[in-house]
């Protein structure tokens, strides 16, 4: 049975489980997305509606760390190998969410990502 509309399910069923990625990337610290990427996580994996962890994020750290301009989660999925040319649905890569969600901030560590082909 296909996921309902407006609900995150995987594309393939990597390990660790949906939830324990979303929750980690969404709520937890650089350091917890670091222990995950050590765990083994690929951090190109996405949900059937394709957001990957660069882009889920984004908007999140938005909302979490505007005032501080924290670009630390957004660097380490870059280094872990998070690729910058995934779009979703809609088209829109993690740097077309940065500017639309408008965190000036991670524009320049994106498009410097898109520039030298990380």
């Amino acid at each position: 049975m296909p996921p309902q509309a407006g609900t995150l399910a995987l594309a393939s069923a990597p390990s660790p489980t949906l939830s324990t990625w979303i929750e980690t990337v969404a709520f937890g610290t650089a350091g917890e997305v670091r222990k995950l990427l050590d765990s083994g996580f690929d951090p190109n994996t996405a949900t059937v509606g394709k957001t990957t962890a660069l882009m889920l994020a984004v908007p999140v750290l938005l909302a979490a760390s505007i005032d501080f301009g924290d670009t630390a989660m957004i660097e380490l999925l870059l280094k872990a190998g998070a690729r910058v040319d995934v779009r979703t649905p809609e088209g829109k890569t993690a740097l077309d969410l940065a500017r639309e969600y408008g965190h000036q901030r991670f524009v320049p560590v994106l498009q410097g990502t898109q520039r030298t082909g990380q």
